[in-house]
């Protein structure tokens, strides 16, 4: 047995022709794994960039809101629209890629994250989370059957005369 770095007779070897160290096959590894990644898309499938529609029944009047008021309205700080109506906001499955997206851009949280938030506003007694949806068509259903209603869809999903996309101001 040897310690790290003892002369073996392959690094004599090498140094007999003026190489400082010998490195072993590390730096062909290397070549042969930057060539690879090269080929390889810059962001696996899965993070591509998912798109969603936030979407309020037809008959509801609004049709623009700030990014900051559609956080407060599903984290339950605004429950009333300025109409009067209440607000009934509807999340997808925390699964989802769509939710995944959709709270990373409106609350610039994770979705744990903001289950976290909503399990402290249970044990003290402030507020429930908004009901979830397992698809797009149940949250279709869901906005589509109450003109109160709130929640958000794939952007691939057809919507229909029932609902209608609301704008998100950046403001």
């Amino acid at each position: 047995m040897h310690s790290f770095g003892a002369a073996t007779p392959r690094r004599r070897a090498w140094k007999a022709r003026g190489t400082r160290a010998w490195y072993g096959p590390w730096p062909v590894i290397g070549v042969v794994l930057g060539a690879l990644g090269a080929l390889l898309p810059a962001r696996p499938l899965a993070a591509q960039r998912v798109e969603y529609h936030v979407i309020v029944n037809a008959a509801n009047p609004i049709t623009t809101i700030s990014r900051d008021d559609l956080s407060r309205i599903f984290l339950k700080q605004m429950t009333r629209w300025p109409e009067g109506g209440g607000i009934a906001a509807a999340d997808l499955a925390p699964n989802s890629p769509v939710r995944e997206r959709f709270t990373r851009d409106v609350h610039g949280r994770s979705v744990s994250a903001i289950r976290a938030y909503w399990h402290r506003q249970i044990f003290t007694g402030h507020a429930v989370p908004p009901v979830e949806r397992a698809s797009d068509a149940e949250m279709l259903e869901f906005v589509a059957r109450d003109t109160n209603a709130i929640g958000y869809v794939s952007a691939a999903t057809p919507l229909g005369r029932t609902v209608r996309v609301l704008v998100v101001r950046a403001d």
